[in-house]
């Protein structure tokens, strides 16, 4: 099902094919979708606290959204477009935004259990202070990322370019990080 114009709001969708859908600019207190397929959905300008649980949503474009406080489990959000997307405090639990672009978005205080952001555009993004335990981001771009404070433990960091602007000044992380002279890390015991 391909939407040609915004569906009819509801505060609850289950199982429902909503490819497509156009949410812009959506301001709701909370909206809940479980097993719903979001694939190439429109949540830009949206302000609301999302409880998103096990769905798909491939290319989903949440530019300028802003989802503080939110809870997102176990979706997969690959190749996700959110440039100033905004996380803060919220719950991400075993999140997919494999080759995610999520330049300058903010993810502060963000609670975090495997997430996978492989090969993902975090250029100047903000996880200061936040929980990042067990995250993947291999092969991300990371430079300019602000981890200050965050913490790190059994992240992985692999084939990242990072740069003298990423920040991880006071972060707990599983290794001591160097950078080479590409901007890439260097790990060590």
């Amino acid at each position: 099902m391909r939407f040609q114009e915004q569906p009819q709001f509801k505060k609850e969708y289950y199982k429902t094919d909503l490819t497509g859908a156009d949410f812009t600019n959506l301001s709701s207190p909370s909206v809940r979708f479980k097993r719903t397929c979001l694939n190439e959905a429109c949540f830009v300008g949206v302000d609301a606290a999302v409880n998103m649980r096990l769905c798909k949503a491939h290319h989903l474009d949440l530019t300028g959204a802003d989802l503080a406080t939110s809870k997102i489990i176990e979706c997969d959000l690959s190749y996700a477009y959110g440039i100033g997307l905004i996380l803060n405090h919220a719950d991400l639990e075993e999140v997919t935004l494999i080759n995610a672009d999520l330049r300058n978005s903010h993810f502060t205080n963000v609670v975090s259990t495997k997430c996978d952001f492989q090969g993902a555009d975090l250029r100047g993004a903000d996880f200061s202070d936040g929980d990042f335990s067990d995250a993947d981001f291999r092969g991300a771009d990371l430079r300019g990322t602000d981890f200050a404070g965050a913490n790190l433990k059994n992240a992985l960091f692999d084939n990242c370019k990072m740069n003298e602007k990423t920040d991880f000044r006071c972060a707990t992380i599983p290794y001591s990080l160097r950078l080479n002279s590409e901007g890439n890390p260097q790990f060590s015991r």
